[in-house]
């Protein structure tokens, strides 16, 4: 077997539908996260969970590394907060359920100088249609940035990668799953591993394409550092038991972008 110690895959087993939200400001209402997925989803069969080829998994790991120079943590004056990613205009964008309840945030890129991002707008999230996107603003410079591609063009099962700060896992964490189907509109299901500390992290093809935003996932217990801390390059494949994770698409992303 090849050498794969840069790599971590915790194997579990079960499947469910989503049954929190992937940030730490607080759980979206039973009735609100319901309405972000398809009637029909308990009834649908997800695509077979890993099998990743090792070029899939190099590339990953490679994509991973450059997309983690365009991610910050980001923490609002109560504590809260998930993960933000610098757009190609220069913008941050995040969800709005992170930002909820904040006037001012503090951000950290994986380089650690600390940066205080100012928030332009935000989705209302507590209400249909269930769109949580926020955009902020910054002086900050980061070294790299992400582009918005087109979600119409992903397939099912195919490979999609997401960078985050997953709560029990720890920071700047690369994670991999499949494309399983759309939800209602424009929410895209995914086999992603997502967890508390995951909410607003780009969702990537292995060509380097955003096609969405994580706005859903496992909730975990909350755990804070004083400084946040990159962990070491490894390409996850889960983090626990299996369960679809939820984005939102480059649609609404355009959307709320274009109008904030």
């Amino acid at each position: 077997m090849e050498d794969r110690t840069r790599r971590e895959v915790i194997t579990v087993g079960a499947t469910g539908l989503v049954t929190g939200v992937a940030g730490c400001s607080g759980a979206i209402p039973d009735a609100v996260e319901r309405r972000a997925l398809s009637g029909n989803v308990e009834d649908t069969e997800p695509p077979e969970l890993g099998g990743f080829t090792e070029e899939e998994l190099d590339r990953a790991e490679s994509l991973g590394e450059d997309v983690r120079e365009a991610v910050a943590v980001i923490r609002g004056e109560n504590g809260a907060g998930g993960t933000a990613w610098f757009l190609d205009d220069g913008r941050l964008l995040t969800n709005s359920h992170v930002v909820d309840g904040n006037e001012r945030f503090e951000a950290w890129p994986i380089a650690g100088e600390k940066f205080e991002p100012d928030l332009v707008g935000a989705s209302d999230y507590l209400n249909s249609p269930y769109h949580d996107v926020a955009v902020l603003e910054t002086d900050f410079s980061p070294t790299n940035r992400l582009s918005l591609g087109e979600s119409d063009s992903v397939e099912t099962g195919q490979p999609l990668i997401q960078v985050g700060h997953p709560f029990g896992i720890g920071d700047w964490v690369v994670s991999i799953g499949r494309y399983v189907e759309r939800g209602n509109g424009e929410t895209l299901l995914t086999s992603v591993p997502s967890l508390s500390g995951n909410s607003g992290a780009p969702l990537l093809t292995l060509d380097g394409a955003v096609v969405g935003i994580t706005t859903g996932g496992v909730p975990r217990d909350q755990l804070n550092s004083p400084r946040p801390e990159p962990v070491d390059l490894k390409v996850y494949e889960e983090f626990t038991d299996y369960e679809w994770a939820t984005h939102d698409d480059t649609s609404v992303l355009n959307r709320y972008v274009e109008e904030f």
